[in-house]
């Protein structure tokens, strides 16, 4: 596809999940600044970073200026992202998924 087709397509869209993003700055103990959408509300706690209720770009620099000034916990927030999404995580839910499958087809 060309490069002015991706920019056609990416304008049309109102949102992009940026989760994956997000996880792998936590994997990195790295705290996260968003703007508010269903995935980062599900994601971003108090200890991992902060969600700004507003895309303004003064809400965005006060939220940034915020989070560059307060201590996180590095360790914390890898330990977190790996509790709630790491391989054992995904592996168990995924099991759980298939037998649930499994049993409404039997």
């Amino acid at each position: 596809m060309s490069k002015k087709k991706i920019c056609i397509v990416y304008n049309g869209i109102n949102t992009i999940n940026f989760r994956g993003h997000l996880i792998e700055a936590f994997q990195c103990g790295v705290p996260v600044v968003s703007t508010n959408f269903d995935c980062a509300k599900k994601l971003i706690t108090k200890d991992n970073g902060l969600i700004c209720e507003s895309r303004s770009s003064e809400e965005l620099a006060r939220c940034i200026q915020i989070v560059s000034e307060k201590t996180y916990d590095k360790a914390k927030i890898q330990e977190d992202v790996s509790r709630r999404f790491g391989l054992k995580k995904i592996c168990k839910q995924y099991e759980s998924t298939l037998l649930e499958f499994y049993e409404k087809q039997t």
